[in-house]
């Protein structure tokens, strides 16, 4: 079978040339009295990047697909995850070195098998001594595509050469409520765990909680039922089967999280406004007293479960734009 060469360069925003307009003529930045066009500020100094700025290329991986994404290690090496070209149940996780010459790197048989756990749109790398493991949404939901999505709880699986682990076979797992595409992100130094998701009662929005590393792998324990395809029990990847299955977690509901922040995928999010001694948002219409909580309860889970994003920061930010404060817990998205 003939391999695919990757090149990793996202890393030094050299593949966003494309994405973000580069230097052309494409149209005027906005501003007063001007049409809203493309804003082309996060492009300064892209013509400073050259093939010298390459971190890593040429570097097959074990299947011809592209790569899901990288995290880079202490060590030096750069983990990938790629979906099986065979089998969309089915993430590798392969372990690299950095390639800085033009030579083809054919070094791919330091990795493992992930199944039934979903598209491994983004996932994290967690160092603990001289053990590894991944942190990435676990039980998919099989379309009729045979394509896994819609993961309902972040898996955290410890890395082992060449073994084969089922999404049900996770060393731990992590339940933040009743939402699914869950996307774990770590930052190990400052003690943090973020996790993206998609929230079913409102699919315009992607949302982020952001929790303590080290509470979260400390939190209760609970019993948490999901729904999801019967692939991993019938070792039949296209099974578009439904089932019920009881998972044990630590239930993150019972945290408070940090900062947290909710923004819209495909417009541009205007910041909520303030009125008197309450805040409402633009976004949904909603408004909550500031410093109060606004709790939900998850039928699904076998004890209360509170919103992630539930706890918002009565600090105020203020936009170096347009002067206007909205709580802290927002993030402007241009």
């Amino acid at each position: 079978m003939k391999l695919l060469k990757f090149t990793l360069i996202s890393i030094l925003g050299l593949s966003l040339c494309t994405a973000c307009g580069g230097d052309g003529d494409g149209g005027e930045t906005p501003g007063p009295g001007k049409p809203e066009g493309p804003d082309k500020s996060s492009t300064t100094g892209i013509d400073r990047f050259d093939a010298s700025n390459i971190f890593s290329r040429n570097t097959y991986l074990p299947d011809n697909t592209a790569m899901q994404g990288f995290n880079l290690d202490s060590d030096g090496s750069v983990w990938y995850t790629q979906l099986s070209n065979t089998n969309q149940a089915q993430l590798n996780w392969v372990r690299a070195q950095p390639n800085k010459t033009p030579d083809v790197q054919t070094e791919n048989k330091d990795y493992m098998k992930l199944t039934y756990f979903g598209h491994g749109t983004n996932t994290a790398l967690e160092e603990d001594g001289a053990d590894r493991y991944l942190w990435a949404g676990a039980y998919g939901v099989c379309n009729a595509k045979g394509q896994y999505w819609n993961e309902k709880l972040v898996g955290r699986v410890k890395y082992v050469k060449g073994a084969t682990v089922k999404t049900n076979e996770c060393n731990d797992y992590y339940y933040i409520g009743d939402y699914t595409d869950l996307h774990p992100s770590i930052d190990a130094e400052n003690d943090l765990l973020t996790i993206n998701y998609g929230d079913s009662k409102n699919s315009s929005y992607r949302c982020f909680v952001i929790y303590k590393l080290s509470e979260a792998k400390k939190a209760p324990m609970t019993n948490v039922t999901i729904t999801c395809t019967d692939g991993f029990q019938t070792d039949r990847p296209a099974s578009t089967n439904s089932v019920s299955v009881v998972v044990r977690c630590h239930d993150l509901t019972t945290l408070t999280p940090g900062r947290a922040s909710s923004r819209r995928d495909t417009a541009r999010a205007a910041p909520p406004t303030t009125t008197g001694r309450a805040t409402t948002s633009t976004k949904t219409g909603s408004t909550t007293p500031r410093g109060s909580r606004t709790t939900t309860s998850s039928a699904r889970s076998t004890r209360a479960a509170r919103s992630p994003t539930s706890r918002c920061s009565t600090s105020r930010a203020t936009s170096s734009r347009s002067g206007r404060r909205w709580p802290s817990c927002w993030t402007r998205t241009n």
